[in-house]
């Protein structure tokens, strides 16, 4: 008969996704750890082994759950370092963590555990109109809903709460990109035509032909413009606060950034300078009601859907007018890097993963350029003799 394994001895097997489990026996407790391979669940176990000799493995009974941790991280560190308004979307996104796994407490939960959460999560409905088709939660909200638990697991570690992440391997539901919706040059050309008495439309096309996100426009300052330059300077984005709305910095470093303008842009900005005063606009913004009020993101949706329809448009995201900003720039065989830049993208992996669309005319042009190049020149009638030593 095989010995059986004494405190403090690990053993090892292949489950049947393929994964390796370690367990482990340190005072009396079981321990389990997870890794893709064998030495990774070693890896894990080696390292229950040295917590527990040094006095840090968190062995108490008496520890937060799921729920109570991710909200206690959200609230004491999530909100030391990022913006109210992602706090405010962390926790939107944690209230999906359904009651019969957030009420395990951490040292109990396994990815077994996560993985029964997003199995629950993909069933969830979402509450819709009476007479409206049945909703279920998007996968990238799904993967969110991980993201966030992720992390809070990860801070945990840090604290020696938990010595292993249980959200770190387990399976997502497929994300199915979907087809990006932009406007067609005709549409462009309809909206800088219209004379539609509407408040926001010159901020409308000012995105289309400067890829600013919604926030980036309606927090644009004259401080901001250098018309000398003919550039803005991308320094700040207006953001959803506990009361009302605010002033802060843009989604990420790289959106600090320059951008110049075409003279579409600044016609706008003229036209907006002509209608407003810096005396009654307290907050210098570009595009706010008239006594400087800034407008509220919603009020941009619901005012371009109405543009739209009155155009006879299909209806897009205010979004997508950005999209149809990076569309046209690469349609335009404007360089990637360059629109990279421009978008504010962190990585040009980005921008050509989002816009794979529309870089086929890219590839073509640049198998026409090859062929070009390499071509041999057509001889002419005469042609240098060749020197000899006659």
């Amino acid at each position: 008969m095989p010995r059986q394994r004494g405190n403090g001895e690990g053993s090892y097997r292949k489950r049947e996704n393929g994964s390796w489990e370690g367990r482990i026996l340190i005072n009396g407790r079981s321990h389990s750890r997870y890794g893709k391979t064998k030495a990774e669940a070693q890896r894990q176990i080696n390292e229950l082994i040295r917590l527990s000799q040094k006095g840090l493995l968190f062995t108490s009974t008496n520890t937060a759950t799921l729920s109570e941790w991710v909200s206690q991280w959200i609230a004491d560190t999530v909100s030391l370092q990022r913006k109210s308004s992602t706090v405010r979307n962390y926790t939107v996104i944690a209230k999906h963590i359904p009651q019969e796994i957030g009420s395990i407490k951490l040292q109990n939960l396994r990815p077994t555990d996560i993985q029964r959460l997003i199995k629950i999560l993909t069933t969830k409905q979402i509450k819709v109109k009476p007479d409206a088709p049945v909703k279920f939660l998007s996968p990238r909200t799904i993967g969110l809903v991980r993201q966030v638990i992720r992390a809070a697991m990860n801070d945990a570690i840090a604290k020696n709460l938990i010595t292993y992440n249980p959200a770190a391997s387990v399976t997502m539901p497929r994300l199915e990109r979907k087809e990006m919706k932009t406007l067609s040059r005709d549409d462009i050309n309809k909206l800088i035509a219209s004379e539609m008495d509407e408040p926001l439309l010159p901020c409308i096309i000012f995105i289309i032909f400067t890829g600013l996100r919604r926030g980036e426009a309606l927090g644009l300052r004259w401080a901001d413009i250098d018309l000398a330059a003919g550039a803005i300077h991308i320094v700040q984005s207006l953001t959803r606060a506990a009361k009302g709305f605010a002033l802060s910095d843009p989604k990420t470093l790289t959106s600090k950034r320059m951008i110049p303008l075409p003279q579409t842009a600044l016609d706008i900005l003229a036209q907006q300078r002509a209608k407003s005063s810096a005396a009654d606009n307290p907050q210098n913004l570009v595009f706010a009601y008239p006594d400087g009020t800034p407008y509220s993101p919603d009020s941009l949706r619901k005012i371009l859907t109405r543009i739209l329809t009155k155009l006879d448009i299909p209806t897009i995201r205010v979004h997508d007018l950005r999209h149809t900003f990076a569309s046209q720039m690469l349609m335009a065989e404007v360089n990637p890097k360059v629109v990279q830049e421009l978008m504010g993208h962190s990585t040009i992996t980005t921008t050509l993963g989002t816009y794979s669309h529309t870089t086929p005319s890219l590839k073509m042009s640049a198998a026409t350029t090859l062929e070009t190049y390499l071509k041999p020149s057509p001889k002419t009638d005469t042609e240098t003799p060749e020197k000899t030593d006659e």
